[in-house]
């Protein structure tokens, strides 16, 4: 019984999976037939945004690393290539990215030294201050910093190109997109399902008694929090050439914040959560910024308000629950006989 059950939910996740991927590489094809370019460059906006979140729920969501400035990670790869882009006259996409995920990595590698290194225990609320104070940190400091831009950021990022051919702002930029949100999304589903994933986990739901067991706890978070760097850095550099410009909001805790709105929305701790609470957030956001611009930023908050209340684990957990329950119940009723 235990065993047919795994198989079941082993099934469900693939043909989920393998149908949300189908649908989301041929919505391009859809969007262009029908002159929807607008939606076309928002849907590649939300790809990379969701690749954000999924940097963000590795740490929080499996590692319980509750930060409040990880825009910041997003933001050094986001700088990285407009630096590189505006001043050194980068535009090959395969120069540009790498750097990008580079420094972020090793952003990230300097904050978990900072807050993990040591023999002590370093407490959720000690790191959540401590990010936060280093988003406002360097948001204070791209805006007065004229190498940076200040201010105005670094605007006017020309169109990359990949391997000598552009990449414009179309269905090649939503492919490029889609191949950054396929490879972090393997990333993290390979690393949530090794044992490194399983010591996440055991160090998010006890970290003594994971200690107990023999994991350090100093090097799981160390390596989570660098690893979740380098796709943030992976994203926010995409981010930049794909908005053309970086602002000094790329880094601070407006856009950290809303991260973790994301997560809650979609659901913290699943993978498919990041890009479902991106996707809900944002369209809803603008339906409701064009149709009620006072209002909607109280709609917006009750409705999140609602999620946290009756859905805790998240929106992606209902439709996927409800689901699962309707075909088993199918599967049992064939199997006793009786009509389905």
């Amino acid at each position: 019984m235990v065993v047919a059950r795994v198989g079941e939910r082993v099934r469900w996740s693939t043909v989920s999976t393998i149908g949300a991927f189908v649908a989301l590489g041929a919505l391009p094809i859809g969007l262009s037939a029908m002159d929807q370019s607008y939606w076309l460059q928002f849907s590649t906006r939300l790809l990379l945004l969701a690749v954000l979140a999924m940097s963000a729920d590795l740490v929080w969501g499996y590692a319980g690393i509750f930060t409040l400035g990880h825009a910041l990670l997003f933001g050094v790869g986001a700088y990285t290539t407009g630096m590189l882009a505006s001043r050194w006259g980068w535009v090959e996409l395969q120069g540009l990215i790498p750097p990008a995920i580079l420094l972020s990595g090793l952003f990230a590698f300097a904050i978990a030294i900072f807050l993990f290194a040591g023999s002590n225990r370093v407490g959720g609320i000690y790191v959540s201050l401590a990010t936060l104070a280093l988003a406002y940190a360097a948001e204070r400091l791209a805006n007065g910093w004229p190498t940076l831009g200040a201010a105005n950021g670094i605007p006017g990022l020309p169109i990359p190109l990949l391997f000598g051919y552009q990449i414009d702002l179309g269905i090649r930029f939503y492919y490029a997109a889609f191949a950054v949100f396929t490879v972090a999304f393997a990333v993290v589903v390979s690393v949530t399902r090794s044992q490194f994933g399983l010591s996440l986990l055991a160090i998010r739901d006890d970290e003594e008694r994971a200690e107990f067991l023999g994991y350090s706890r100093q090097r799981i978070q160390i390596a989570a929090l660098v690893l979740s760097g380098l796709l943030a850095g992976m994203a926010g550099g995409m981010y930049g050439l794909h908005e053309g410009f970086v602002s000094p909001g790329f880094v601070g805790v407006g856009l950290s914040t809303q991260v973790l709105l994301w997560l809650v929305l979609g659901g913290r701790g699943r993978v498919w959560g990041a890009l479902l609470g991106v996707v809900l957030l944002e369209l809803l956001g603008r339906v409701m910024q064009d149709r009620y611009p006072r209002l909607w930023p109280v709609l917006v908050g009750a409705a999140l308000l609602a999620c946290i209340t009756f859905l805790p684990d998240g929106i992606v957990s209902l439709p996927v629950r409800r689901l699962r329950e309707r075909f088993r119940g199918r599967g049992r009723m064939q199997f006793s006989g009786e009509p389905a």
